[in-house]
């Protein structure tokens, strides 16, 4: 963890592991499996002009984001949720582009950092 991903706040995430233990690689898991859902509902939300399930599915996300120390996806979606909690889907286009580009950066990083964290704990096996 350190410059390569700086879509993740690296103490935050330090701060996981340890709580997380060896489930860590679990819970990077279960945020590729929800959030890769997530995507697909605010997609659809934003296809169906539905600002309601909208702001649901983004703010979930920028839950899950918060919790796997994806601060910059967090920010974006709590700027999509700021826009569907006024009702308003026109526009969110854009905002949903970055959130996608954002999300694969979190993934590659988070996919870096779990990786390297399963390598560290075989070693002391």
């Amino acid at each position: 963890m350190n410059a390569v991903q700086p879509s993740l706040d690296v103490d935050a995430l330090k701060e996981l592991q340890v709580v997380m233990g060896e489930d860590f690689p679990l819970l990077v898991d279960a945020f590729f499996d929800d959030s890769g859902n997530l995507l697909i509902a605010i997609q659809k939300a934003i296809d169906e002009d539905n600002a309601e399930s909208l702001r649901r599915a983004v703010h979930s996300l920028k839950g899950s984001a918060g919790n796997m120390a994806a601060r910059v996806l967090a920010v974006l979606c709590q700027d999509l949720e700021g826009l569907a909690f006024s009702g308003i889907t026109v526009g969110s286009g854009k905002l949903m582009t970055y959130i996608v580009e954002e999300h694969e950066q979190v993934k590659a990083a988070l996919e870096k950092v779990r990786v390297t964290f399963t390598l560290s704990r075989a070693e002391k096996l």
